[in-house]
């Protein structure tokens, strides 16, 4: 019997053994698929994180530029807009100062009844 219980623990003990190797492995595997997956979305994520560096960038230049160019325009209509320039403008197209002003009274007309 003794002959048989050692049998039967080395084999045991064989099968035990192939189950910690196998489960090794397979956790051995499992963590450098995490590692490599994770890996993966890691890189994916700091692409898309410089994309939106470069069009923020982008961005700003444009908000730039079209402030620049809000100055421009302001200064023009205000430029535009002032008494000296619109004297000229009204000697251009030969417009003259007025003396007297006469306004219609409509106070004193008459409205026919039936």
């Amino acid at each position: 019997m003794t002959k048989y219980h050692q049998t039967f623990n080395c084999e045991k003990n064989k099968s035990k053994n192939f189950l910690r190797l196998s489960l090794n492995k397979v956790l051995i595997v499992f963590v450098a698929v995490m590692l490599v997956g994770s890996s993966f979305v890691y890189l994916i994520q700091i692409n898309e994180i410089a994309a939106k560096g470069f069009e923020l960038k982008k961005i700003e230049q444009e908000i730039g530029l079209l402030s620049q160019e809000n100055e421009k325009l302001s200064l023009e209509v205000i430029e535009l807009q002032s008494m000296s320039n619109l004297q000229e403008r009204i000697e251009k197209i030969e417009m003259i100062p007025v003396d007297r002003i006469s306004y219609l009274d409509i106070t004193t007309s008459l409205v026919s009844a039936r």
